[in-house]
């Protein structure tokens, strides 16, 4: 370490613990780490156990203030920074709650009604939509954990209708919140005085921003965090890190991060032999994280012996097969026109829990918009060398996409972007009859439903 204090911060573990590990060994430098090296994980200061999480504090308030007479210099290593209490307010949770809740008016025995979207068995028609958050003048926090809950007043003589069968029923509007939230809440005016905002420093924070703002003489602090950004931080730590010491941004991984390089760097250390094309695929396969893909590298390894050079196939047999790939499965088996094997793999996404919905159609758009964009370009008579250079594909990527698109026509392409854009707002309120949207989207894709001698009327962005 070149500096008293630096922040290691981004979203791969394994890289955080690395960098870590080495400005460990650089500061010891060969000496016993006694008396010199002092590791707190955040994690310990926020647990219900406030005994335990006030003894470790004291622990830290000890390992930095306590002068050894046996070394010079200290090293206190803080993880998981990104645990750390930020500055929220107490009613975050609910409001997330009441946002989640919504409401569509809909024309019910000769009038309108307003009927919870989960009741529901059929896309609404119409565009007369509400969330539960409307529904309130006013919401705030009691000190008996409870949130109070102030009706509006267009709001306070209505019904929420729920569908029943062919039929429906209605409760007024607090039995209907109260059985939609799990936050426990009151109508009742309160008598008792709100709680106080939560968040201001305290504990464990304050303490660590007082020792960075002025650490005693001899001691250095290396810090990390697993985040996307600094700004992330609490804003006082932020503000004294930035102050007094070094920040160094590691790898930050989104949706679309592919490290080829890593993986082909990491492979040779285990001596295995990738290219570019199987370093791809293990991440189809795996994901993009760096502590999976090591994982699965070693797997690799013991498996085929050193020198080895796996083939698509031994990544497909031998590597663990992450939620991500089971989408890209989708994805292909639908430009297939696979229906069978799409809707297996629908059906093994979607079992436990219908949340993965809006993500796998996000991907399988995300897909057919590729082939579109290939597609258009076989029409225009571009070769694929060239098809690749234009949309910065890589020859094996190719591989498939151009088979892929030729499946299908522009027009059929074109409608079903169409069609997916629609179904984006359908999936996103339909809770557990997503699956079925999903299924019968499979449905007009395999089938080629969406390809009529006319374009559908509608707007879409290749």
């Amino acid at each position: 370490m070149n500096s008293p204090m630096i922040l290691f911060f981004g979203n791969q573990d394994l890289e955080i613990e690395e960098k870590v590990k080495l400005a460990v060994r650089t500061f010891l430098a060969g000496k016993p780490a006694e008396d010199r090296l002092f590791a707190f994980d955040c994690s310990d200061f926020l647990k219900a156990d406030q005994q335990t999480a006030k003894t470790r504090l004291q622990e830290f308030r000890n390992a930095v203030e306590t002068v050894s007479f046996f070394q010079s210099d200290k090293l206190i290593l803080v993880k998981h920074l990104e645990k750390l209490p930020k500055k929220k307010s107490p009613l975050e949770k609910i409001e997330k709650e009441l946002a989640a809740v919504h409401l569509f008016k809909l024309p019910w025995e000769g009038q309108n009604a307003w009927f919870d979207a989960d009741s529901l068995t059929q896309r609404p028609q119409g565009h007369n939509h509400s969330t539960a958050k409307q529904l309130l003048a006013n919401l705030a926090p009691l000190e008996d954990g409870r949130v109070y809950l102030e009706i509006a007043r267009p709001w306070a003589d209505k019904l929420i209708w729920l569908q029943q069968g062919q039929g429906a029923e209605s409760m007024p509007v607090p039995l209907f919140l109260e059985k939609k939230l799990k936050t426990k809440v009151t109508f009742e005016p309160p008598t008792v005085p709100l709680a106080p905002e939560e968040g201001s420093p305290h504990g464990f924070l304050r303490a660590l921003c007082d020792f960075l703002a002025d650490p005693p003489e001899g001691v250095s602090f290396l810090l990390c965090a697993n985040l996307k950004k600094e700004e992330e931080l609490p804003k006082e730590l932020l503000k004294v890190i930035q102050a007094k010491g070094k920040i160094q941004k590691l790898t930050v991984a989104y949706d679309d991060f592919r490290p080829l390089n890593w993986v082909i760097g990491r492979a040779r250390e285990k001596r295995l032999v990738f290219t570019e094309a199987t370093a791809d695929r293990l991440i189809e396969i795996t994901g993009a994280d760096f502590a999976a893909l090591d994982q699965e590298l070693e797997k690799l390894a013991v498996r085929l012996g050193p020198e080895a050079q796996p083939t698509a196939a031994d990544l497909s047999h031998n590597a663990g097969h992450s939620k991500k790939f089971s989408v890209f499965l989708v994805g292909n088996f639908l430009a297939d026109r696979d229906l069978k094997n799409a809707l297996e793999a629908m059906e093994s996404l979607l079992e436990e829990s219908s949340d993965e919905a809006v993500p796998l159609l996000g991907l399988i758009t995300y897909q057919f918009r590729k082939l579109l964009k290939v597609r258009l370009l076989m029409e225009a008579g571009l070769s694929e060398r060239a098809i690749g250079e234009r949309l910065g594909y890589k020859p094996w990527q190719l591989k498939d996409l151009i088979p892929q698109a030729g499946r299908f026509s522009v027009l059929e392409l074109e409608n079903l972007m169409i069609e997916l854009s629609e179904r984006d707002l359908w999936v996103k309120y339909a809770g557990k009859e997503a699956k079925r949207l999903l299924a019968d989207l499979a449905f007009l894709v395999c089938r080629g439903r969406l390809a009529p001698a006319q374009p559908l009327l509608a707007h879409w962005t290749p």
